[in-house]
């Protein structure tokens, strides 16, 4: 691709890789093949990166950890953007934590390390397989909590501008956030001190309750988002639990969740969610709404 001949003099030539499988970039393991894909592990890189794209008219994808995404295409010319790092800060501030995360970093690893200190408001995202960047994207959220919950302010980027919103500018809701083109680089969560015994104790609650609920097989969790009556309720009712197309199935487990059986492809599981969709409008009326993101 002639017009990213420059790419080599902003990203390390190890963190640029061509023609390379997607599968253990998505937890549906599908086994797209991408023509670039770009490892960024930090906000200056990113800026830099991003600014260079758009300023040669270049489209790109960015992906977290890919827990969220569904790769339409078994081959992807559009450059991805691995935004993936491990720059987290605590800073504290009376009974009060400031927690500034690179978007790339893992949301366990923030559950995690807050759970060491004692610092509670977190809990609740024990298990959830996304970074940080993608938890406020779709505003992510189980057992009660959410990230509207605890983001103080937002960091992003849009065609050559930096901004910085703060909670209510953010336009979250459930399982969505206002954000569409612009990309989120940094995330800055005010959580407050806990106790270390009591948080590590709502932490194993919840991941009992996801134990009883575990899925068998590559999956992206949730495919539709609840409404006024929960999703996975409609789907069962419909009677298409099980329901497959070719190697991607309904699981039994959760009626919410597709699996890959094996051998999936995104336009097999793509097929599935728009049968899944026919079926229940067909049979209830209702519009079931994607949570997944699909990159096409």
């Amino acid at each position: 691709m002639r017009k990213l001949q420059k790419l080599n003099e902003i990203i390390e030539e190890d963190k640029i890789f061509h023609d390379i499988s997607l599968k253990k970039y998505n937890t549906f393991a599908v086994d797209s093949k991408c023509k670039y894909l770009i490892t960024v592990d930090n906000e200056k890189k990113l800026y830099k990166l991003l600014t260079y794209l758009d300023s040669v008219g270049q489209k790109y994808y960015i992906l977290g950890n890919g827990s969220n995404v569904l790769f339409l295409r078994s081959h992807i010319n559009t450059p991805i953007i691995h935004i993936k790092g491990k720059d987290v800060r605590f800073y504290q501030r009376g009974d009060e934590y400031i927690v500034s995360a690179y978007a790339g970093v893992s949301l366990g690893a923030v559950v995690s390390k807050c759970a060491r200190l004692g610092i509670t408001g977190m809990e609740w995202a024990v298990g959830i397989p996304g970074s940080v960047g993608g938890a406020v994207y779709m505003n992510a959220g189980a057992f009660g909590g959410c990230m509207a919950d605890v983001v103080q302010k937002v960091y992003c980027y849009k065609k050559f501008n930096k901004c910085i919103l703060d909670n209510l500018e953010c336009g979250f809701g459930y399982r969505e956030s206002g954000f569409k083109d612009e990309v989120i680089t940094r995330v800055i969560l005010r959580l407050k001190k806990g106790d270390k015994v009591q948080i590590r104790g709502e932490m194993n609650k919840y991941l009992q309750a996801r134990m009883t609920r575990k899925i068998n097989g590559p999956s992206a969790g949730s495919v539709f988002k609840n409404g006024e009556m929960q999703a996975w309720k409609i789907i069962e009712e419909c009677g298409l639990k099980g329901l497959r197309v070719n190697g991607a199935k309904i699981s039994q487990e959760h009626a919410n969740v597709i699996i890959n059986t094996g051998n999936a492809t995104g336009k097999d599981i793509y097929k599935l969610i728009a049968k899944i969709e026919k079926i229940v409008y067909k049979k209830k009326d209702i519009t079931l709404i994607k949570e997944i993101k699909i990159f096409e």
